[in-house]
């Protein structure tokens, strides 16, 4: 990843992890049909958009001031947090059925974007790193 391409390397690969995800929701639940297909397509789509925004927010903050890179990084976990909280509640309170399924299809993909969230921010800081080592060099 390079400073030139790392918005598009996020684009690319949050959509590769949302239709990964998709794919296999469609999997496990065509081999498993008591568990239901009402509201899965939504969730990776869901994580698709927060994931990004928050993603490009961090990055393009941490290339302006590094030093606001950590306030905005919980602000944003905070804010996705409570985002995820109101997405389960709405579809619990508006649909009876299939609450277990959809909410542990809601945390199979947070765990599963965390992770990804985790090594793009790790990329990215490594970019960051090498960038200001040639600087000083």
């Amino acid at each position: 990843m390079n400073r030139e391409n790392y918005k598009r390397n996020i684009v690319i690969s949050n959509f590769a992890l949302a239709a990964l995800l998709y794919s296999i929701g469609r999997l496990v639940f065509a081999i498993k049909p008591e568990f239901g297909f009402s509201m899965f397509p939504t969730i990776p789509a869901f994580f698709f958009l927060l994931t990004l925004l928050i993603l490009i927010s961090i990055t393009k903050a941490a290339i302006v001031d590094a030093k606001k890179f950590h306030l905005n990084y919980l602000i944003t976990r905070t804010v996705k947090l409570i985002l995820l909280v109101a997405f389960c509640l709405v579809y619990v309170m508006c649909n009876g059925e299939n609450n277990i399924s959809f909410i542990s299809s809601v945390v199979v993909c947070y765990l599963c974007y965390t992770a990804y969230e985790a090594f793009m921010l790790k990329k990215f800081n490594d970019m960051l790193s090498k960038e200001s080592n040639k600087v000083e060099q």
